[in-house]
């Protein structure tokens, strides 16, 4: 149910329309909700402040729903096209870091450069980490979690990351 107030400022009137979001009870301009096309008014019932914490809550809790839709969600062909562009773009702006990572991949192939558990916590699932890309077979081995830290990466980015790689096997990369 949404009502109608007017909000002066110095000669200006707007005509606000307010709505009480049913999750919190709090009355609230109408721009505070989501757009939704089959509620009677067009917006959502509970303001986007509930609704994002809803989100939130259900991403925390149903872990595996989470999974299989990020799995169905990276195969699909616009998700797929985004990758390329992005790491097509990714090492046009650093070509020092895909060079170093495509020579210690491939020393890595070849028994050149061999993989140890990480430098910080043992972990035997890792990545290289190049402290100097101009020397691409100097690698600090490290796990996700700590390869992330090295990079300076928040724990947000490194949840989202790890949710993204939950389902495809790790292996020992730079």
């Amino acid at each position: 149910m949404t009502q109608r107030s007017l909000l002066i400022e110095g000669e200006r009137t707007h005509d606000v329309r307010l709505k009480k979001c049913f999750k919190c009870g709090e009355t609230k301009p109408l721009d505070e909700f989501y757009r939704h096309k089959m509620m009677t008014d067009g917006h959502l019932g509970k303001c986007k402040e509930c609704t994002k914490a809803d989100v939130h809550a259900n991403y925390i809790n149903n872990p595996d729903k989470r999974r299989e839709y990020e799995s169905t969600r990276r195969k699909t062909d616009s998700r797929k096209a985004k990758r390329l562009v992005y790491a097509k773009t990714s090492m046009a702006r650093y070509p020092e870091r895909a060079k170093a990572r495509q020579a210690s991949n491939n020393a890595t192939r070849d028994g050149k450069l061999i993989p140890m558990p990480c430098a910080v916590c043992g972990d035997p699932m890792v990545q290289g980490h190049h402290e100097d890309y101009s020397k691409p077979l100097e690698v600090t081995w490290l796990c996700f979690k700590h390869h992330c830290e090295a990079h300076g990466k928040s724990s947000s980015v490194r949840s989202h990351v790890a949710m993204h790689n939950a389902n495809e096997p790790r292996q020992a990369t730079p």
